[in-house]
């Protein structure tokens, strides 16, 4: 008994997804009651200085944290252009994005003088997560530990650390 094998256009995530929830039906579980509903444990970010502490790891670059709550370093560095400010593309919010967060924080800089002026998202990345009903805040690096820290929802940050 079952069905055949269809080609998802979600791609790999969608079947392994239905996989998963059939067998956990198979065995007598909902997958969708709320009972079922797994919750990635996210580790506190902490400021301390110049560095930022995620869980057992500190930053003194760029960092960024997956829907997951996996911190990794940007790669490269968010550069600066020759007038101070740092625009993001497409391509800087591929990996930090991967998963789905209902929203992004951004954290602009350490010091006080780096305000969410200081960093810009192209027209193309505003596009991109738009396309994605992804909301962004774009804060100074100690409001965005702040908000990411108090926020429950799916989220993601990429952080921006003085260096």
């Amino acid at each position: 008994p079952g069905g055949g094998i269809l080609v998802s256009s979600l791609g790999d995530d969608a079947v392994v997804l239905g996989a998963v929830a059939l067998a956990r039906m198979a065995v007598g579980d909902n997958p969708f009651k709320k009972q079922s509903i797994v919750h990635p444990t996210r580790d506190e970010l902490k400021l301390d200085s110049s560095v930022v502490c995620c869980g057992e790891k500190n930053f003194k670059r760029d960092f960024y944290i997956t829907v997951n709550g996996k911190c990794k370093a940007q790669k490269p560095s968010l550069s600066e252009s020759k007038m101070g400010k740092i625009e993001l593309n497409p391509g800087d919010l591929l990996k930090v994005c991967e998963g789905g967060p209902a929203t992004l924080f951004i954290g602009t800089g350490l010091s006080a003088k780096k305000d969410s002026s200081s960093v810009e998202l192209s027209e193309r990345a505003a596009l991109y997560l738009a396309q994605r009903k992804i909301d962004v805040e774009l804060l100074s690096t100690p409001k965005a530990v702040k908000a990411y820290n108090a926020h429950e929802g799916r989220k993601a940050a990429l952080i921006r650390v003085d260096s």
